[in-house]
């Protein structure tokens, strides 16, 4: 199971966000490295604390329509580093894991949030 200190950090890392702090920027506040934060990011994603929508502060929309190809290109069942390979290697794990925690499956954006 996990400790109270990863929840904690998980926690932290949500503050950080809500004050507008990039991921770089919580990485150095909080002594850790980036790939940490982006796994907090994915957790805080999954369990639905986070909307999809802050990952468009916290990514830039060109990288993020990069993963977002190289998502949709790869193969069913592609594991992360042959995404990160067609990306050569320029983007964190955690970045890659995050935008696919927030795609819907069909590529459709979720009805309801009308641009």
């Amino acid at each position: 199971g996990e400790g109270p200190g990863v929840r904690e950090s998980t926690t932290d890392t949500f503050l950080l966000l809500q004050e507008g702090l990039s991921i770089e920027e919580i990485a150095r506040a909080r002594s850790v490295k980036n790939s940490a934060v982006w796994a907090e990011l994915e957790k805080l994603l999954s369990d639905g604390l986070l909307e999809g929508e802050a990952l468009e502060v916290l990514i830039p929309d060109s990288l993020r329509r990069r993963v977002e190809d190289a998502l949709t290109a790869a193969p069913p069942g592609a594991g992360l580093r042959s995404i990160a390979d067609a990306l050569n290697n320029e983007v964190d794990y955690g970045l890659i894991r995050c935008i696919a925690a927030v795609r819907q499956p069909t590529g459709e954006r979720a009805s309801g949030n009308p641009e």
